[in-house]
């Protein structure tokens, strides 16, 4: 089940709540998984739930048709290669034909892999790096920042939380790598943290300059 906010843009702004129709079996019931928009379409990809009573992560991959205005369809997409099941990872739109998935957990491992879905190929590829980069964790926040991808926070296991900041960027040839930005930073940062948000807005109200980073809350 999802709903549908419809915001007006006029001067004096009101929302709507809608419960759509939909025409197709979509995922089952689940918690901690990625709903992302890439290229005008809109992806769901893990988090964990129950089957046959029992709770387990899922890796499966679905998308949602919202091109009829009348009902909504979704499409469940294979692949022969796809990322291992996790719940509490992140998934964002490095651009509109790729969707990256990072990090996340399932039962007790804690990943620090990163997954490319390529919208044109329709496939999953594992990324590799050279260097350091962050240690496996879930429950953080990723955020697209212009170019770069900026991993903020959240928790390794054992009472391991974070509060070190990450970009993920692609380099020569289109090989990505990681940058530790956390030495780096000046003034006095977030401390750690996990269960949190994250958003970039403008310096100047109504600026398509996007430069700052807000994180808000956690624990």
């Amino acid at each position: 089940m999802f709903w549908v906010a419809h915001v007006s843009r006029s001067h004096r702004m009101s929302i709507a709540w809608e419960e759509p129709v939909v025409a197709a079996s979509g995922p089952c019931p689940r918690s901690g998984h990625t709903f992302t928009a890439c290229g005008g379409r809109f992806f769901l990809f893990g988090g964990i739930g129950r089957l046959e009573g029992k709770a387990q992560s899922f890796n499966d991959f679905y998308e949602l048709d919202s091109s009829s205005g009348d009902e909504y369809k979704w499409r469940q997409i294979t692949s022969s290669t796809v990322p291992p099941r996790r719940a509490r990872h992140c998934a964002v739109a490095v651009d509109d034909r790729h969707l990256l998935v990072f990090g996340g957990l399932d039962k007790r491992s804690r990943y620090n892999d990163a997954w490319i879905y390529s919208l044109d190929d329709k496939e999953w590829s594992q990324l590799n790096f050279e260097g350091p980069c962050p240690e496996p964790r879930a429950h953080f926040t990723a955020t697209k920042f212009g170019s770069r991808v900026l991993v903020f926070g959240g928790y390794g296991g054992n009472g391991q939380v974070f509060s070190d900041l990450w970009a993920l960027s692609a380099g020569p040839e289109g090989k990505y790598q990681w940058e530790d930005l956390t030495g780096t930073l000046q003034g006095t940062g977030p401390s750690p943290r996990f269960d949190h948000t994250a958003f970039i807005y403008p310096i100047t109200p109504n600026s398509d300059t996007f430069d700052k980073l807000l994180i808000m809350g956690g624990r």
